[in-house]
């Protein structure tokens, strides 16, 4: 496994888990493109750029009290190319409590993030990439 785009993807988790989406920035190529998993109702499929990053992050952000995401396995999909099985847990600002696994695909370039896919499940996740295939 590529340790490089682990240690960018663990990285863009930290700064996620911050809070501060100026810091997750900092981890983003500048041409990134954000596709999330259509799990949280009133989130888009696709956000490009900083601009569209931002843009997430007020949307999906808006609703909670606090939200974590902690990496719990990943694959290796190729030299800049990882699978990563993802443990999301918020606090609604209503004060429920969510918890779901997910998976994310991340490619990446140079240091940065530069593509990120979000899958509604593990399984999903795995199907869609072939990573499951052993």
């Amino acid at each position: 496994m590529s340790e490089r785009a682990r240690a960018a993807v663990e990285r863009g988790y930290e700064a996620w888990n911050s809070g501060d989406v100026e810091a997750l920035l900092e981890t983003l190529h500048p041409d990134i493109v954000w596709e999330p998993s259509g799990a949280f109702p009133g989130i888009g499929d696709r956000y490009e750029g900083h601009a569209g990053v931002r843009e997430f992050w007020r949307d999906f952000t808006a609703p909670w009290e606090w939200v974590r995401v902690q990496l719990t396995e990943s694959r290796d999909l190729g030299e800049d190319d990882l699978l990563v099985r993802a443990r999301f847990h918020g606090r609604g600002r209503a004060g429920i409590e969510v918890e779901q696994e997910f998976g994310q695909r991340y490619e990446i370039r140079g240091e940065l993030l530069y593509r990120m896919h979000s899958y509604g499940s593990w399984d999903e996740a795995l199907a869609a990439t072939g990573a499951g295939d052993s």
